[in-house]
């Protein structure tokens, strides 16, 4: 068991690995199975644990709150172009107010349901 077990990362030495698994063993298994459950196939190197470094990526982006020079700083990549790619996952105020739109509901048509909105 590593020394540091349960200790947070930003907790941990600065040397520490950010995900300890490897790509063997019992953890592989499982996601493969998981897969196979899903029916899902990827590519080699989309099929495995690097789905996991855009999960780390779009989450530390969109809840974590941080921009491309923190995710470099977590040292996950190397540098801010490879830790780029997540800047889109959060959306912009103005992309926002597309939850202001008028949605249909069941049987009814988006101007009926705008109305009665405002009413």
């Amino acid at each position: 068991m590593k020394a540091d077990a349960g200790v947070p990362f930003l907790k941990r030495s600065p040397n520490a690995r950010l995900f300890r698994f490897t790509p063997s063993g019992h953890l592989r298994d499982m996601l493969g199975e998981a897969m196979r459950r899903a029916s899902l196939s990827f590519l080699r190197r989309e099929g495995g644990f690097h789905i996991f470094c855009h999960t780390y990526g779009t989450w530390m982006t969109r809840y974590g709150k941080l921009d491309t020079e923190g995710l470099v700083r977590t040292k996950r990549w190397k540098n801010a172009e490879s830790a780029a790619r997540y800047a889109h996952t959060v959306a912009s105020s103005e992309a926002r107010r597309a939850d202001e739109l008028p949605t249909p509901t069941r049987g009814k048509s988006a101007e009926n349901t705008h109305s009665k909105k405002k009413a």
